[in-house]
């Protein structure tokens, strides 16, 4: 009899452990977005004025193409983002999202997200480009360091996806038990 109480006590206390840390990751980085959030919302009201004179009327180019894709690509994941971080938080509630939920939020930011880092990284290479003087030996250094590390990201991000959709087959493929 004591070893099944034994049994008992050692399982509630593995799952406080796990629930403590749960909620400790959740909780931190719900903290932590909401001040990002926050000081990027300031940020951009802060900055609006000039952003709507010097951006906004400006000729269309590619630095302006780039310019709007990066700054307001974080407006098509943040509501994705904020969902998923929510309804993650009353888990243990009556409310929350299942698992193909879950998952197809998570790809649904890795991918916006990497594609909005990739503008934001390609605008600030063209910049850097530009401030030395769009120098030839610059240009053959940046732009190909460029290319180099976000093929390398794409390509990580592409191989995960496939993996994901690999142990989603695999996962839902096996028979229930009887």
């Amino acid at each position: 009899m004591s070893e099944d109480i034994d049994a008992v006590l050692r399982e509630l206390e593995h799952g406080i452990v796990i629930w403590r840390n749960v909620n400790y990751v959740f909780g931190t980085a719900l903290v932590h977005s909401e001040a990002y959030t926050a000081v990027m919302v300031l940020e951009w009201l802060q900055t609006l004025n000039l952003e709507i004179s010097l951006v906004w009327y400006s000729p269309w180019s590619l630095l302006k193409v780039l310019y709007l894709l990066s700054r307001y690509t974080p407006l098509i994941y943040w509501p994705a983002f904020y969902y998923s971080l929510w309804s993650q938080k009353d888990q243990f509630g009556s409310q929350g999202i299942g698992l193909g939920t879950c998952e197809n939020l998570v790809r649904y930011i890795v991918c916006t997200y990497t594609i909005g880092a990739s503008f934001t990284e390609l605008l600030l290479t063209i910049r850097t480009w530009a401030v030395c003087e769009c120098s030839r030996k610059m240009a053959f250094a940046l732009f190909p360091a460029y290319v180099a590390a976000y093929a390398g990201v794409f390509t990580l991000v592409c191989l995960w996806l496939v993996k994901e959709a690999e142990c989603e087959k695999q996962y839902f493929s096996i028979p229930p038990t009887t």
